[in-house]
């Protein structure tokens, strides 16, 4: 939330705020700016000795790198704004690294946080009825889910990092020396680049349908997603989140004002966007306030006219938005960057599916999964692995005997050996009880696939703010 300080602008005479750089140079430093801003662009120096505190909350006077290193950052829960009587749709943290690359892990730190951001936070779309549950499901899944969003970015499992690994063509692989140590390292790979890292993280799909879920405003609203998928390509209509909560953008909870669209490619800052109307001069103060307050916390603000809109127009917002490079295919390198985060959205896309009570414990489990990298049997027994040791704490009946998994990648089965540990062995027929899609290159703005019955799909997100955990419902 923006702090308010009796200090008057150089520039205008008006009020200054305290803010806080989001970008440049100066990025994570305080300051103070002009209330006025984007109308005036006048500040100050903040003296360390006059950084006001707010009472109680820490993250005022904690610094960067602080913030960075232990979390202090505010956590939210984002919310679409779209009609839910087909899918319902959420926003989590859920993402993952390649801790078997030191090389990997650099150069994806390295990345602008817009970048980095789509290895964190995951996008949820669920279709299909929710049957009644046993209690049991709960815990289970709650544990679960907890020690898989253990941080934005956590390590996958020595075992299934390994797989990871040889699925994308790597053999040599260094065991820890250190007693007990399970994980292991990966020489340097040529191509890995930062550039090339940084690349990937851009990585879009070249295919694009927008949703037709979401709750626009005007007709003119609609014309502008068109318009900006004719003008842009499919890319950046991935990032676009219609009717974003200011609130959260700005740190404020509490504050309910709605701007049309929030734009966030991973490869540019993010944009708001704001479609003015006949309205837009009678209520010129308020939109101005509001801009303010999105520009003190480092978004540009972009308008343009309703009529510009119906007449084929985007107006400013062309020299606003980049359109990304080309970027050629580089399988492995996709997978070991985002093999990681697509792994852990495996994990949470089957405890959707055990919470909507659409995979029951004990039988057979018949999962129908299309995986953008094609992963999931390397990864999966890890995880059904962990749901049947969470499980044997909890419940002792939850975690299925046998998992059948169909897809355009072929189909294999995993039995249950013992308490927690799958191994290979023939599938059998059966129809799905669930459906997950796993969809590392698309973002939220992308059309989901027609369900055929119970159906989950899962991709990255790029909002930028920090995600809370998943809530059980």
């Amino acid at each position: 939330m923006t702090e308010r300080v009796d200090i008057q602008c150089p520039d205008c005479g008006g009020p200054m705020v305290v803010r806080t750089a989001r970008r440049g140079p100066n990025a994570g430093q305080r300051f103070y700016g002009c209330r006025n801003f984007p109308n005036c662009r006048g500040t100050r120096p903040l003296d360390e000795a006059d950084d006001p505190v707010e009472p109680g909350n820490p993250t005022v006077t904690a610094s960067a790198a602080q913030t960075e290193a232990f979390g202090l950052e505010p956590r939210f829960q984002w919310a679409d704004w779209n009609d839910d009587r087909l899918w319902s749709t959420l926003y989590t943290i859920g993402g993952g690294i390649l801790r078997a690359s030191p090389q990997i892990m650099r150069h994806v730190d390295s990345a602008p946080r817009r970048a980095r951001v789509r290895l964190e936070q995951t996008f949820i779309a669920v279709s299909g009825p929710r049957n009644l549950t046993d209690p049991a499901v709960d815990q289970v899944v709650g544990t679960f889910r907890k020690i898989l969003q253990r941080g934005d970015r956590p390590p996958l499992d020595p075992t299934a990092e390994a797989k990871l690994v040889r699925l994308a063509g790597i053999s040599t692989l260094y065991e820890s020396e250190l007693p007990g140590d399970l994980t292991h390292e990966i020489p340097d790979i040529a191509q890995a680049t930062e550039a090339r890292v940084h690349d990937v993280l851009h990585v879009t799909h070249d295919e694009f349908e927008p949703r037709d879920d979401w709750r626009l405003g005007s007709e003119e609203e609609r014309r502008f997603l068109e318009l900006l998928h004719l003008e842009f390509g499919p890319h950046v209509a991935h990032w676009v989140y219609p009717q974003p909560s200011l609130g959260l953008l700005i740190g404020d909870p509490t504050d309910q004002r709605r701007p049309d669209f929030l734009i966030a490619p991973p490869w540019q800052d993010p944009v708001i966007v704001e479609i003015d109307g006949i309205r837009h001069e009678s209520s010129r103060q308020v939109d101005d306030r509001r801009d303010a307050d999105l520009g003190a916390h480092g978004f540009d603000v972009v308008r343009i006219g309703a009529s510009d809109i119906r007449h084929g127009r985007l107006g400013a917002i062309a020299q606003a938005i980049v359109t990304p490079p080309r970027i050629p295919a580089d399988p492995q390198l996709a997978i070991l960057v985002h093999g990681p985060a697509q792994a852990t959205r495996l994990g949470l896309g089957i405890a959707e599916a055990v919470e909507r009570g659409w995979l029951e414990g004990a039988g057979t489990w018949h999962l129908e999964i299309h995986d953008s990298l094609g992963i999931t049997a390397a990864v999966l027994p890890s995880f059904l692995e962990l749901f049947a040791a969470v499980d044997e704490l909890w419940a002792g009946y939850l975690a299925p005997e046998k998992v059948v998994v169909s897809g355009p990648e072929g189909s294999f089965a995993l039995r249950r050996v013992g308490i927690a540990s799958y191994e290979p062995t023939a599938p059998e027929p059966g129809s799905p009880d669930v459906t997950i899609h796993l969809q590392h290159d698309r973002g939220p703005g992308d059309a989901f696939p027609t369900p055929s019955g119970p159906t989950v799909v899962m991709r990255p997100a790029t909002l930028p703010l920090r995600l809370a955990e998943r809530r059980a419902e």
